[in-house]
């Protein structure tokens, strides 16, 4: 009897429990990530950042941001009806947008043959319609952006210089230990002679003095010195670079589209990611973002810079 009564208290006890998390869920909203309980108003979890609303992406049932215009998992298009160049009202029957022209099947990049709906080939990064042309021009006749283009050169440089030294550095040293190799061998062919006249018909390289060793040793160190001294003057050249790249993380847009064209449009040349204001995720490109028209920046990679435009 006693257990039985214990039973039902336990029964009743939860649940309780559950009308109370029940009524908490209509009040709060739960976020399904990490069960941090939110205002009801809240979008997004104020502990971890995902959003409250759950959505699907139609193609690949990935989740998906509220208002997002792409699905940053697959790239689908998340506004049925609308232009994806302009946002324009389209239907099903136009071919091209009423509003901005652009076709509604996408454009092929005549560079790389991919289909694209950015302004912006999403692969090697050409321009594609009339607002790219426009706003690349911008950009190259801007004088901010020109410094910034020039420093990239001058730090590619650098880096070039000390990969050829390095380079430069192993031949020599793999030059070194195959004559030391062949001195090896020539003594241990010396030792199997008895007389002095045999001895004296192997020809032997002369061995280096003391002082010859010295020098060797104080140019090592020295180069050693060298490329340190080169490393800390890429390390100084690419965060001044990256504070020139971070000014551009305050500029916000209309439209993701927009912020997408700017942004690919003043990306400087070189081995660069992009870092969302949204959530602060590292993207190849402002056209993996599904929210960029809050900002962003572009971000040097640690590592030697390609020269060239365009992404990797």
């Amino acid at each position: 009897m006693q257990q039985n009564q214990k039973s039902r208290e336990q029964e009743l006890q939860s649940k309780q429990k559950q009308v109370e998390q029940q009524k908490v869920s209509a009040v709060e909203g739960v976020c399904s990530s990490c069960q941090t309980i939110n205002k009801k108003t809240a979008k997004f979890c104020e502990e971890c950042g995902e959003p409250l609303e759950v959505l699907l992406c139609p193609e690949c049932r990935s989740a998906v941001y509220p208002d997002a215009d792409i699905c940053e998992k697959c790239g689908a298009w998340l506004l049925p009806g609308k232009c994806r160049f302009c946002y324009a009202d389209i239907s099903d029957e136009d071919s091209f947008c009423p509003e901005c022209g652009n076709p509604a099947g996408g454009i092929k990049c005549t560079k790389c043959s991919e289909m694209n709906f950015f302004d912006f080939c999403k692969k090697c990064n050409s321009p594609l319609t009339e607002s790219a042309l426009i706003m690349m021009a911008q950009a190259q006749n801007d004088p901010a952006q020109k410094e910034i283009e020039h420093a990239l050169k001058q730090l590619a440089e650098l880096e070039k210089s000390l990969e050829q030294a390095a380079n430069q550095s192993q031949i020599d040293e793999k030059a070194k230990r195959e004559k030391d190799e062949k001195l090896k061998r020539l003594r241990m062919l010396e030792s199997f002679y008895k007389t002095s006249s045999e001895k004296k018909e192997i020809s032997t390289p002369k061995r280096e003095s003391p002082k010859s060793l010295f020098n060797e040793e104080q140019e090592k160190r020295l180069s050693a010195a060298e490329k340190e001294k080169r490393h800390s003057e890429i390390e100084a050249r690419r965060k001044q670079l990256q504070k020139e790249l971070d000014k551009s993380q305050n500029k916000t847009f209309e439209t993701p589209q927009k912020a997408r064209c700017f942004f690919n449009a003043t990306k400087p040349p070189g081995n660069l990611v992009w870092e969302c204001n949204f959530v602060h995720a590292i993207h190849p490109a402002p056209h993996d973002c599904a929210k960029p028209h809050l900002g962003g920046k572009w971000i040097i990679h640690e590592g030697h810079i390609k020269w060239e435009r365009g992404y990797f």
